[in-house]
């Protein structure tokens, strides 16, 4: 009767340092992981480091994938973002997060009297002067 016996697998555990980018990896047979060691501010998305607030590929958590200059603060957009003082319908429209209650986009400022204020919140002061209609 004869009898064979198989090599055991190995495993294997390192750094590779790639572009100031240290790699962990580790293998058992013919499988490997590698995990970036990333630095402040960015996330590790498999064998990359991301930065969450604004990559398209990786947009508010790995893998979320946006196009082109559509993740703005980590959020996935259709469209650009509207300008202070143009016309909106709501706070997402903005690139301010804020659609006034005149319909444009952004607080409006003290001593502008071409906008009028309808409500406090309009006004980046927070004071409307009810009787002027203009923000304090």
């Amino acid at each position: 009767m004869q009898t064979s016996t198989s090599p055991m697998s190995k495993i294997v555990i390192g750094l590779l340092a790639a572009g100031g980018i240290v790699f962990a990896f580790s293998s058992t047979a013919c499988s490997v992981t590698v995990t970036a060691d990333c630095s402040p501010g960015f996330e590790a998305c498999g064998d990359i480091c991301a930065d969450l607030a604004d990559d398209p590929l990786n947009c508010g958590a790995c893998g979320n994938d946006c196009g082109a200059d559509e993740c703005i603060s980590g959020v996935c957009t259709t469209t650009a973002c509207v300008a202070d003082n143009d016309p909106c319908t709501v706070d997402g429209d903005c690139c301010s997060l804020f659609c006034a209650s005149d319909g444009s986009c952004g607080c409006i400022a003290s001593g502008d009297e071409s906008t009028f204020c309808s409500a406090d919140i309009d006004c980046c002061s927070n004071s409307c002067d009810e009787q002027t209609g203009l923000c304090d």
